[in-house]
């Protein structure tokens, strides 16, 4: 896992090549990956609850972006949580087709 700077995580912000969602509890940072479009969690923190409520209007937002799946990559844990909500391990990530 390669380490980021939080300098780099504004300058994406602000350059508009990341964004920043926050909800109850928690926050995530989205990059919107072309081509294929493809919705990646770069960054997520706070409340497991929090992060779990903001996954339904994440989804929908990106499939609104035509986003054909969403990625996650991080600790190992994620795939046992998300499993039910459709995340499947692909490589080091985990995935979710969007229909």
């Amino acid at each position: 896992m390669v380490d980021t700077t939080e300098a780099e995580v504004l300058a994406d912000l602000q350059a508009n090549r990341a964004q920043l969602w926050m909800g109850e509890g928690a926050a995530m940072v989205l990059q919107l990956l072309r081509p294929p479009p493809i919705l990646h969690i770069w960054l997520a923190g706070g409340e497991m609850g929090g992060l779990l409520d903001m996954r339904g209007g994440m989804e929908a937002w990106a499939r609104s972006q035509g986003c054909e799946a969403v990625t996650i990559n991080g600790r190992r844990g994620w795939d046992r949580v998300l499993k039910p909500f459709g995340y499947v391990p692909d490589g080091e990530e985990l995935r979710k087709a969007l229909s």
